[in-house]
């Protein structure tokens, strides 16, 4: 049998005579609850401040039959008011420098020809052969002069 009952309120139902009882499932302490057996009746009260739980009796006779019940218990309406100090992070505007490698296409190097580098070599040597011409021919000429005088 499963039954709800408010804080301050009381519960009976007919039930054989127990010797004792238990309690399982509860999350708070039960002080303030009252279980009596009278007449055939048990009947189960709560103080008025009693916390809401959930729990179930279990109760034992001579014979050790067992008789359950089922309770289901709610506090007072009142407005409970919690305080709480929430610490907010403090955010730090910090420039952060991230390398990263950007896929780019690679750039093509042309090799230049051996035949450039030939050209370019014999295109010296004829330029250096034929100031070493000149600078003979002028020297050959300055020479006969001279003797010529």
């Amino acid at each position: 049998m499963a039954e709800t009952v408010y804080s301050g309120e009381s519960y009976s139902f007919e039930s054989e005579e127990f010797e004792y009882y238990t309690v399982t499932g509860n999350s708070s302490n039960l002080n303030g609850m009252n279980v009596s057996w009278e007449n055939g009746n048990t009947t189960i009260s709560f103080h008025p401040l009693f916390a809401p739980d959930n729990f179930t009796l279990i109760f034992f006779n001579e014979e050790t039959e067992v008789i359950t019940e089922h309770h289901y218990s709610s506090g007072s309406s009142s407005t409970k008011y919690v305080d709480k100090i929430i610490e907010v992070p403090n955010y730090i505007d910090k420039e952060i420098i991230v390398e990263k490698e950007i896929p780019s296409e690679p750039e093509i190097i042309k090799e230049v020809p051996e035949w450039v580098y030939f050209t370019f070599v014999m295109l010296i040597l004829i330029i250096l052969t034929l100031m070493g011409y000149i600078w003979r021919i002028k020297n050959e000429r300055g020479i006969k002069k001279k003797r010529n005088r």
